[in-house]
């Protein structure tokens, strides 16, 4: 039997259905947590914000190095426990979130493109002009589908839809947008991007963003046109807008969608971001700096962060008021990332930099040895970014310092095949017993993965499903830690035991009072193996089970059977024979009648 286990995760709002074995492969989430960080600027509305925790000081967790044929630009995804990024070197990575482990490997060719994450997969785009569906666990192909000469930009995943621009499709250099299915690459729709009334022959180097059914991104007529921001309706790919920017300045930024306010924003080699009304494309903001802006805006606490070519990164509030500027080394491409307070954000200096979001103050920074083009991902209290070295590097603050402890049962314990077990735990702190809401736990039956569950605000979490096959389990809940608290694990041991049943007869039947009489029957487990050198009580009643008399004690010999020699009652009537077998370790009790007329 494959099949070990089955619970149904009874958590507010959700339901997760999960099975493993002896021989299952790792988890596939369906969803990234809100923690993660699974796309390029983390969210369809490429925001560059993140809820999850951050460190305030830059420390060293891990590093490693592809294969070291070229730099790592493209931004990491990370969902799942793993960071995917692809290379330079013409290959897609997937890592240990926690260690840096390499999991797997796949060649895409060079790889610009950040991965995104979504249901088991990774999406990401490559030099080859293909865009590519990964197993998320393995690596190997789902499917991929051939868009263009040359694919720059960054997929984008929601509802089931892939958007991702292409560039140089042909010789005439037209690009496309398109809108694929998630599951199996089918095109949904396809737009040829024009500029300004339908000149063609562009250019895009601008991943899509999409926010309120619409899909907004940049491109240029190639060799230094017209440049437009672009926005179409997300379900047919009609155009609803066109806005044209500043001259032949290139759009390199990617859009940022600033939903409280209703205004998309994006950086131009012209020196300025813009805020455009997401319903008509009118310039609400304008942010102007003293470079080109290839960066893209990072929005969220009422802020717009952004870096430019003259070295500095920008703090706006989303009204338009300039707040702060930090100076850099170098050249910053790179997109800052938001996280409680923080911004996040390399440099063409070889610096990754921490700055205080309200005030643009220097927190830490980290020299990584070269460009930092790579857009850094913050993921459940730790960074990861990439490096034109070929590295990719992950971070954390200060170690933990606060000690947790998880408490777990399962009830009832020992269970029966096909009860409902449910298993209750909680997470505090070790020292004064605080609960901790809000936090991953992972389960693993027999060292394999089997779910995931969160606690809530009490810092409770639980499980309620059916055993469906017997043995002894044992069932870890860990918690990974966070930049904060120390990681702790909790182990229970379930044993579940297997149905048994009795299958017996009283001959000859019917009788007569007094006459000699054979009781024979067999005991067996649920796939009707014999249970050998089992003992089963025997007792009858004379009046339907209002009282019992002892018949003494039976054993099944090495095929099950058992046998025992009787004397029918002297009174004419009907009477109920018993045998009951209590049970063992790994087996549950049974109980069989049989009946038996005197006449």
């Amino acid at each position: 039997m494959k099949k070990i286990l089955m619970l149904l995760l009874t958590i507010p709002l959700l339901c997760l259905v999960f099975q493993t074995s002896f021989t299952s492969s790792a988890l596939e989430s369906n969803n990234a947590t809100v923690t993660a960080w699974p796309m390029f600027r983390h969210d369809p509305r490429h925001t560059g914000y993140t809820g999850s925790t951050s460190p305030s000081t830059l420390q060293s967790v891990w590093n490693q190095t592809t294969n070291g044929l070229g730099a790592v630009t493209s931004s990491p995804a990370v969902a799942a426990d793993m960071v995917f990024v692809g290379g330079e070197d013409s290959n897609v990575y997937a890592y240990d979130q926690n260690t840096g482990t390499l999991k797997w490997v796949r060649y895409a060719a060079k790889v610009h493109s950040s991965p995104a994450y979504s249901n088991g997969r990774v999406f990401v785009g490559s030099y080859d002009g293909k865009i590519y569906a990964l197993n998320a666990s393995t690596g190997l192909t789902v499917w991929n589908k051939q868009l263009a000469n040359e694919i720059y930009t960054s997929p984008t995943v929601v509802d089931g839809r892939v958007f991702i621009t292409s560039n140089n499709i042909d010789s005439q250099h037209n690009a496309w947008i398109y809108a694929l299915n998630e599951t199996n690459g089918a095109t949904l729709w396809s737009w040829l991007i024009t500029v300004q009334g339908g000149n063609f022959r562009t250019n895009t180097f601008s991943s899509p963003a999409v926010s309120g059914g619409r899909v907004f991104f940049g491109a240029r007529l190639y060799y230094y046109g017209e440049s437009s921001i672009i926005a179409l309706n997300a379900t047919s790919g009609g155009l609803l807008w066109d806005k044209a920017v500043n001259g032949s300045a290139e759009i390199w930024s990617s859009p940022g969608v600033d939903e409280t306010q209703g205004t998309v924003y994006v950086g131009s080699d012209d020196g300025n971001v813009y805020g455009l009304d997401v319903t008509n494309g009118d310039t609400v903001r304008l942010l102007p700096v003293g470079g080109s802006v290839q960066s893209s805006p990072a929005i969220g606490s009422n802020m717009v962060v952004f870096g430019a070519n003259d070295k500095q990164v920008y703090g706006y509030t989303n009204l338009g008021a300039k707040i702060w500027n930090y100076t850099t080394g170098g050249p910053v491409r790179s997109s800052p990332a938001i996280a409680s307070g923080r911004v996040f954000v390399g440099s063409d200096d070889g610096y990754i930099y921490i700055l205080n979001l309200a005030n643009g103050n220097l927190l830490s920074k980290f020299n990584l040895g070269n460009k930092v083009e790579s857009s850094p991902a913050v993921a459940d209290g730790m960074v990861f970014v990439g490096c034109d070295s070929g590295k990719v590097h992950a971070f954390g603050g200060v170690p933990p310092t606060i000690p947790t402890r998880i408490q777990c049962s399962l009830t009832p314990n020992p269970a029966d095949v096909g009860n409902s077990v449910t298993l209750l735990g909680n997470l505090t702190r070790t020292n004064d017993s605080m609960p901790i809401s809000g936090a991953a736990i992972k389960l693993l039956l027999n060292n394999a993965p089997v779910g995931n569950l969160t606690t809530n605000s009490t810092g409770w979490f639980k499980a309620v499903g059916q055993v469906q096959s017997p043995g002894t389990y044992n069932l870890v809940c860990s918690f990974a830690g966070t930049a904060q608290y120390m990681p702790s694990n909790c182990t229970t041991t379930l044993t579940v035991k297997g149905p048994t049943d009795i299958y017996a007869k009283i001959f000859p039947n019917p009788t007569s009072s007094g006459a000699t009489l054979t009781l024979k029957g067999i005991l067996v487990n649920q796939f009707s193996v014999p249970v050998q050198s089992a003992t089963l009580s025997l007792q009858y009643s004379a009046n339907w089970g209002v009282t019992w008399t002892s018949l003494g004690n039976v054993t099944t010999n090495s095929y099950g059977i058992f046998s025992k020699t009787l004397t029918a009652p002297t009174l004419v009537g009907t009477y109920i024979y018993r045998m009951t077998y209590a049970g063992s370790p790994t087996l549950s009790p049974s109980t069989a009648d049989a009946l038996l007329t005197v006449r």
